[in-house]
């Protein structure tokens, strides 16, 4: 079986665009680790939210998921256009070969709920999905920030209610993804599974870069303090089940793999900054991994 994976993409770059020069008759399916169309404006707005502290809302402002919805896309409306341009690139993608995957923190709701994303990729959130023999199972989205569980009623810089931008990006409680995950792989041979997910078990591939530390320990408190901001459940799901293999992304600067308890790490890492993917083979008992080059792929034809 062989299958490239990806994820952290950016609109700035012709990542998507190289990707459809690919010729994909030897491979099988394309594994999405979250985040297609991310911009700067998105990213200094995450960190900021965090870095300063959000505002009361008076109950006269609270508003509808709907009508945040409306706000956030007016506020957000580059992105949006991004975002659907993304998406028309990965829809050709999908004509040419299966696209298996799960949605980021980048792929906000209320961009996703105007897109095609959902025609052209078979989301594995929840899911488990047989496929030669192995099982693809998913789970999107990064653990729930400090701010979003203690400030839920309260507004964040741009005035959008917290508990809005926890369902906006696909947060979830660390017991909530280990129920989920576990319910899953009681029913398959672990061995079999590759996992796939958005967000890092905990001290896996993991740490920030330095000047990001700050905003790590604002963001989940003291498990944040040395910059790792992976998720402690799906650091449990890996410690318990040991499956075949993981990969995620996330945190773009901490690419690479890692074997450890018998299961597989690779973080997919900035795959639009490198202009890399992930090229990973199984055959007879036996993996290779390898990060390639986009074009390596294309001057290969």
């Amino acid at each position: 079986m062989k299958f490239l994976a990806f994820g952290d993409s950016s609109p700035e770059k012709d990542f998507l665009d190289k990707m459809l020069k690919i010729d994909f008759s030897a491979v099988d399916f394309l594994l999405f680790t979250g985040d297609l169309a991310t911009t700067p404006d998105m990213w200094h707005f995450a960190q900021q939210r965090v870095l300063k502290q959000p505002s009361v809302l008076e109950k006269k402002d609270v508003k509808t998921n709907e009508k945040y919805v409306e706000l956030h896309n007016e506020k957000f409306k580059n992105g949006l256009i991004k975002y659907k341009e993304a998406v028309k690139q990965l829809v050709a993608l999908s004509r040419k070969v299966p696209i298996y995957g799960v949605f980021g923190n980048a792929d906000l709701e209320a961009f996703v709920s105007q897109t095609e994303i959902l025609n052209c990729m078979t989301l594995l959130h929840r899911r488990s999905v047989k496929i030669n023999g192995y099982h693809l199972v998913g789970y999107s989205g990064e653990a729930i920030h400090l701010l979003e569980e203690k400030h839920p009623d309260e507004a964040d810089v741009l005035g959008f209610r917290i508990d809005f931008c926890r369902f906006n990006t696909h947060a979830f409680k660390e017991t909530e993804v280990y129920k989920d995950l576990s319910g899953i792989l009681n029913k398959v041979d672990p061995r079999t599974v590759i996992l796939v997910t958005h967000s890092p078990p905990y001290g896996i591939l993991d740490n920030v870069l330095p000047r990001f530390v700050k905003w790590a320990t604002i963001t989940y408190g003291e498990k944040g303090k040395n910059g790792n901001i992976g998720s402690t459940g799906l650091a449990k799901v890996d410690s318990t089940f040991h499956p075949f293999m993981h990969i995620f992304g996330h945190v773009d600067e901490n690419k690479g793999v890692l074997v450890k308890e018998n299961t597989i790490f690779i973080n997919t890492g900035g795959c639009s900054k490198d202009g890399e993917v992930v090229d990973v083979k199984t055959s007879n008992n036996r993996t290779e991994i390898r990060f390639k080059k986009v074009d390596y792929f294309i001057s290969a034809n």
